[in-house]
């Protein structure tokens, strides 16, 4: 691979991510789950030796697409992943789902309820009532859902 031509014969984790193009905390879980063979001296500075013929395997192998289901999507990026899930999900077997797993939950619950069973910052179900993406009523100065 032309990126690798001026490379050294062991890269370490800062070289392997710049040639690589990804992040830091990438790298680092890719080395570290054995995606890539590498020395780990378990040193905190230059912990990880890579050789370069193992970089070349990952960037084919990564180009190709045969890492997709090995690497948890979405794990490394800033943005929040709740929009990406449901893309994939078929609808009726969600609301099955959850019908089941809730089905002991109380009818109406408290934005701390909710946040605690959704998973979700009570500030952002509360912005949601607001912006009326979910129906609230208020019952003595509580937002119930």
């Amino acid at each position: 691979m032309k990126l690798l031509k001026d490379c050294p014969e062991s890269l370490s984790l800062e070289q392997f991510r710049a040639v690589a193009h990804i992040s830091k905390r990438k790298a680092k879980w890719l080395l570290e789950n054995g995606v890539i063979p590498c020395e780990d001296s378990g040193k905190h500075t230059h912990r990880f030796q890579i050789k370069k013929r193992d970089v070349a395997d990952f960037l084919r192998r990564r180009d190709a697409g045969e890492l997709n289901s090995i690497i948890p999507a979405g794990a490394f990026s800033s943005k929040q992943l709740h929009n990406t899930l449901l893309l994939n999900t078929n609808m009726e077997e969600l609301l099955s789902f959850l019908m089941e797993e809730w089905a002991d939950e109380p009818d109406m619950l408290t934005t701390k309820q909710a946040s605690d069973l959704t998973g979700y910052n009570g500030t952002t179900i509360n912005n949601w009532a607001v912006d009326g993406k979910i129906q609230t009523v208020n019952f003595y100065g509580k937002n119930l859902m």
